[in-house]
């Protein structure tokens, strides 16, 4: 990662911008600071702020019609319920929220994303089928747009479907 060991610097030129960005009222540089904010206090294990600046970035992001965007730091909150409090239901809420965002705005790679994640949701609470099926979709949509890296993690995830399914 880019930051590392340089988390306390990064954060006080973040602050600073932000600083900037709320003084000019540039929400989406507003927005995307509190994401890259989160994303530090996330690294350094400060889940609660990072939270926080999550859900801020969420606010600005929106409020500056920047929903595509917004769905960054949903699907950061989305995996942070997921991998650090074990609360599957929220993280799904958060993935489905990013679903309905790219399904709106047309944003089929943040979808597939999305799909992936939902995929490896349902795969950690053993729901194999409702896996199989929403990581079906992202490999047939990631196919379509191209999208190589995506493509990869959603067959990674089929396969890992199908050796639990025992297929």
């Amino acid at each position: 990662n880019l930051w590392k060991g340089k988390y306390d610097s990064v954060l006080k030129f973040s602050e600073k911008y932000l600083e900037l960005a709320l003084k000019e009222n540039l929400y989406r540089y507003v927005g995307i600071i509190y994401n890259h904010m989160g994303l530090i206090y996330l690294f350094t294990e400060k889940i609660s702020l990072a939270i926080e600046c999550f859900e801020k970035s969420i606010e600005f992001l929106q409020k500056s019609n920047e929903f595509v965007e917004s769905t960054r730091p949903i699907n950061n909150i989305g995996m942070i319920y997921a991998d650090y409090f074990d609360e599957i239901d929220k993280a799904m809420k958060y993935m489905r929220e990013g679903i309905e965002i790219s399904q709106k705005y047309n944003s089929i790679q943040s979808e597939v994303v999305f799909l992936n994640n939902i995929g490896e949701l349902y795969l950690s609470i053993n729901e194999y089928e409702k896996a199989k099926e929403v990581v079906e979709r992202a490999v047939i949509l990631a196919k379509e747009i191209e999208d190589e890296d995506n493509y990869l993690e959603a067959i990674k995830n089929l396969a890992f479907i199908y050796l639990h399914m025992g297929e």
